[in-house]
């Protein structure tokens, strides 16, 4: 379902847009209770993706990734640039 206002998903939760933030019509909040129905017979990974957007789920899980490899490289290379000067102190 999409907001009749903006066109942004809506969320499975809720009764409000979290783009806009109007307020879903009676028909739409019917549409999401019987969503709800069956999410719950689905798997917790499929909720997920049902309730966040699986192309936000991913891209976000993305996104930590690079994260998280670019704190490791800054380490390693502070590693490096720690071990030249106690290599170089010492063949001095």
């Amino acid at each position: 379902m999409y907001c009749k206002q903006c066109g942004f998903p809506l969320p499975s939760t809720g009764y409000l847009c979290t783009n806009c933030g109007r307020v879903m019509d009676s028909k739409q909040i019917k549409q999401q209770k019987e969503q709800r129905k069956w999410n719950s017979l689905a798997k917790p990974s499929q909720m997920i993706g049902l309730r966040y957007g699986r192309k936000d789920f991913i891209f976000q899980k993305r996104e930590d990734t690079k994260k998280k490899r670019e704190v490791l490289l800054f380490i390693f290379l502070l590693v490096l640039i720690g071990l030249g000067f106690v290599l170089l102190f010492f063949l001095v």
